[in-house]
């Protein structure tokens, strides 16, 4: 049922299914998110409307507490790769907000050099929120 909440057309509800995933993370773990919300989260990759494409953004940013690096790299930075070329703003900077949340766990891993070298092409975006939050998420790393 939470979720069917994540593609609920009023905002709130999205909120709160992503708020109960993240305690729902904590108590079953990252095992049991790589596998019961992982795949529902990125098939949002997919839709026509932005709205929905950032749910896994928002999501992933939440929950990145409980998630591993290896989840990172398998499942959360391959979205990320692809969202940082989406023709949406919002979609673009929220790739950068969600690699701060993941930083301190990135910060001397092999996920940092990629993750990095992905920072630095959206520092390098015409828009000025973009380019914002991915100078900050490369402080984190410096």
């Amino acid at each position: 049922m939470i979720l069917e909440w994540l593609s609920d057309s009023v905002y709130s509800i999205r909120e709160h299914a992503m708020s109960t995933l993240k305690e729902l993370g904590f108590i079953f773990g990252a095992a049991w998110i790589e596998k019961n919300i992982i795949p529902k989260l990125t098939g949002f990759e997919s839709a026509e409307s932005y709205m929905y494409r950032q749910i896994p953004l928002i999501a992933f940013r939440i929950m990145a507490p409980s998630l591993s690096v290896d989840i990172y790299q398998e499942n959360v930075f391959p979205l990320l790769s692809t969202y940082a070329t989406d023709s949406v703003i919002n979609i673009r900077m929220n790739v950068s907000r969600v690699i701060l949340s993941f930083a301190p766990k990135l910060k001397g891993t092999d996920a940092e050099e990629k993750t990095v070298s992905l920072l630095n092409a959206l520092k390098n975006d015409t828009e000025f929120d973009v380019c914002y939050y991915a100078k900050q998420a490369i402080k984190k790393f410096g």
